[in-house]
């Protein structure tokens, strides 16, 4: 009976000194930001923040409701901007759920450091928060569009990148703290991937386009903004990329397409691409080696092949590494002669490899790297070619 009471009284001074979080807030007290935009404007600065509804998405109308609301206020400043949206928002706006940040490209090109300042000193903002830059289009446009998928367009755009990082096209930086290490780190600069609007992009803001079948407006990641010295300077397309994706040797799962007829490709899948550095001096000057090393399935043939002829995979062994250093040389070739900017980092393999003679490089380490000799291999190995050894279109393909 004694241990009973003792227990009782334990119990009970435990209760009692359970206390709520006097500093916590209430979810629906807050205005948490899913996607942030940042567009020019005469006075400065247009901010458009994406606020989330946690009412709207806990209750039964999530299904016929929108689960977001986009809000924009325009100042001199970014911070001076972000607090005046309070007079719309009647709260204040919260970053610590911040999905995407994005830029447009206006603002790239004149005063990106400027716009980037308040995020890069605010502790709210996550580490994982994308950072795009708007192509064609405002970027508040882009937070406007409604997506099928995910309710909330933020969310969605990471989903989206993280996606096509894995296994699309990949590029060095994606989150907004990386890119801001790069622009400040010496041997390399930034590269940010674009994102645009296809289709009709005033019915894309409507809630009735997300209940058709085929959405009106959507959203597209494409292209690489290349950034030199903190400013947008021109962009990489579709086919630059995938040099640039071979030189970096980021990216798993992607797929290499090489003609085998006028009509008809071939098409490998990679599921492994290390790319190794070997950096070498001579006679004062430097030189890079750069080895692919790919490891990959054969995805799809679209000509007649025998694929239990070792000789017959050698040769497509061959075809795709030349196809991997091609695509290499071409991006390499518009980084050193038409932008003049090192986005791969070939001066932080230097400064790792040589530390000394990338002492007498890195004032003027952009102006090297036009005249960098670079040296590229691929080695390619295709160790699986699918569940069928033999394809039963072969009669019908092209030899």
């Amino acid at each position: 009976m004694k241990r009973i009471i003792i227990l009782i009284l334990v119990v009970i001074f435990s209760l009692s000194s359970l206390t709520s979080c006097w500093g916590s807030r209430e979810l629906d007290e807050m205005a948490l930001v899913s996607g942030l935009a940042i567009d020019n404007h005469p006075e400065g600065y247009e901010i458009t923040v994406q606020i989330m509804l946690p009412r709207v998405a806990a209750s039964e109308q999530a299904a016929s409701s929108l689960a977001t609301r986009n809000f924009s206020e325009h100042g001199e400043s970014v911070f001076q901007t972000i607090r005046r949206l309070i007079r719309r928002l009647s709260r204040k706006a919260f970053f610590s759920h911040c999905q995407v940040i994005i830029v447009h490209e206006d603002v790239a090109r004149e005063k990106l450091f400027e716009a980037m300042d308040f995020f890069f000193r605010d502790p709210e903002l996550r580490s994982d928060a994308v950072f795009l830059i708007a192509k064609d289009v405002k970027a508040k446009d882009v937070l406007s569009v409604l997506t099928v998928m995910d309710p909330v367009s933020g969310v969605s755009i990471n989903k989206i990148l993280q996606a096509m990082q894995k296994y699309f096209q990949a590029n060095r930086d994606m989150n907004f703290h990386d890119v801001v290490a790069d622009i400040l780190a010496d041997g390399i600069d930034a590269a940010v991937r674009g994102v645009t609007v296809k289709g009709n992009l005033e019915k894309g803001k409507k809630y009735e386009d997300i209940q058709e079948s085929e959405p009106v407006a959507y959203i597209v990641i494409e292209d690489l903004a290349i950034l030199k010295e903190g400013k947008l300077i021109g962009w990489l397309n579709e086919d630059d990329i995938k040099g640039y994706n071979n030189l970096l040797g980021k990216i798993q799962n992607a797929i290499i397409t090489v003609p085998c007829s006028d009509t008809n490709f071939y098409n490998l899948e990679t599921r492994k691409i290390k790319t190794k550095y070997k950096v070498i001096e001579e006679d004062g000057k430097v030189k890079v080696k750069v080895k692919i090393n790919v490891t990959a399935t054969l995805g799809e043939i679209g000509c007649n092949i025998d694929i239990t002829d070792d000789k017959e995979i050698k040769r497509l062994q061959k075809i795709f590494e030349e196809e991997f250093v091609t695509n290499a040389y071409r991006t390499l070739e518009k980084l050193q002669k038409e932008y003049k900017t090192d986005i791969v980092g070939f001066g932080e393999e230097i400064h790792r490899q040589k530390p000394k003679l990338w002492k007498n490089l890195k004032d003027d380490w952009n102006k090297h790297f036009e005249t960098l000799e670079v040296d590229i291999t691929s080695n390619v190995k295709i160790d699986k070619t699918g569940k069928n050894t033999n394809n039963p279109l072969n009669k019908y393909l092209k030899k």
